[in-house]
């Protein structure tokens, strides 16, 4: 199948997975509506010609982003933390006082600390729940053609869309004069890591440094989040065609098999237990290593919008940290090593083993 962004046939097959829920930060009322969520098919081409990996078997008319879409992170004091870094990053760029578009802009925290510091923004996301009127309660696309921006943001957007490529052109077309800052996972974090964990139906592109170093003329790029995340900043000017071979960034899948297994046995061992974070990753471990809900007692989240609510599809129940201390728990494993330090602060005086996904702890214990 030809490449979503370049159009090459240059593309080649390296994972595959089945019943994935099609929103892993969609949550539910109850176990019945969780159980009979809807799922999707993961089939992950790699294309040599521009280096972009992208689920070939997407449907992008199943996904309705809506106000029961909860991926809001700002909860957490080491999230915000990230926020103020890529805050810091614009500024330094010299974008105060200039006007900021962000297109996919959540619940608007980051819109709203951009307000905060002074910054002249607007916003585009559907699933907005507010009412400020300078959110825009709608996919960006060209029905909106003169967008007037000196910086477009795009955070944790880009991987969401079908034809990333073709969504930078339209964008450039509406600004042409703006500069456009993205921040997307790195594949090159998930390869490393064998985090299958980070694989999901909502994510249809997967993207590496260089593949944005193929596609921009001018870029400035670099990695956050303890690198598990990239961010780029560029002018939409300097926006060419995709060409010429990459770095080929590929899972193997006999490595992702055995790591799986060794989480399978490590969930098993231990019972009884919970795991820290009811996001993508949260959403995914769960589904693929308990998708019956034999081992995992708890999954626990601090966003209140989610406690008391159910994962999609293996509707394990989502509890509050306050929740996780009033019952019987000796072992949590969190799913993002980021936020160790504040869970251990949160669990601080009680007998409870806290370890994370991650290199270092690859299940085998």
């Amino acid at each position: 199948m030809a490449c979503t962004s370049c159009g090459s046939d240059a593309t080649a097959e390296i994972y595959q997975a089945t019943g994935s829920p099609l929103f892993q930060n969609k949550v539910y009322p109850t176990q019945v509506l969780a159980e009979q969520s809807e799922t999707g098919d993961l089939i992950l081409d790699y294309c040599d010609t521009c280096g972009l990996v992208s689920n070939r078997v997407f449907d992008a008319s199943l996904m309705e982003y809506d106000e029961n879409y909860q991926n809001e992170q700002a909860n957490s004091e080491t999230f915000i933390a990230h926020l103020a870094d890529m805050m810091s990053i614009i500024q330094a760029q010299g974008f105060l006082g200039k006007k900021i578009v962000e297109i996919g802009c959540g619940k608007g925290y980051f819109l709203k600390e951009l307000w905060d510091n002074g910054f002249d923004a607007i916003g585009f996301d559907p699933s907005y729940e507010g009412g400020d009127e300078r959110i825009v309660k709608d996919y960006f696309s060209d029905k909106y053609p003169n967008v007037k921006a000196d910086l477009i943001v795009l955070r944790h957007t880009l991987e969401h869309i079908q034809a990333p490529y073709r969504f930078l052109q339209t964008i450039a077309q509406s600004a042409p004069d703006a500069y456009i800052f993205i921040e997307v996972p790195d594949f090159n974090w998930i390869v490393n890591n064998s985090a299958f964990w980070d694989i999901f139906y909502e994510h249809c592109n997967y993207f590496t440094p260089e593949y944005f170093s193929g596609i921009f003329e001018t870029i400035v790029q670099g990695g956050c989040f303890s690198d598990q995340y990239q961010y780029v900043l560029a002018p939409l000017s300097s926006l060419i065609s995709s060409t010429g071979k990459r770095k080929n960034s590929t899972l193997e899948l006999d490595v992702l098999a055995r790591t799986k297994s060794l989480w399978q046995n490590y969930v098993e061992k231990h019972a009884g237990m919970a795991i820290w974070g009811a996001g993508a990753k949260g959403s995914t471990f769960a589904n693929l290593i308990d998708p019956q809900r034999k081992y995992i007692n708890y999954v626990v989240d601090i966003n209140p919008r989610k406690q008391g609510r159910r994962l999609a599809k293996s509707a394990h129940e989502i509890v509050s940290p306050e929740a996780l201390l009033a019952g019987d728990v000796d072992h949590v494993l969190v799913m993002n090593p980021n936020y160790v330090l504040e869970v251990e602060r949160l669990l601080a005086g009680r007998n409870i083993t806290i370890e994370a996904l991650g290199v270092e702890n690859d299940g085998n214990r």
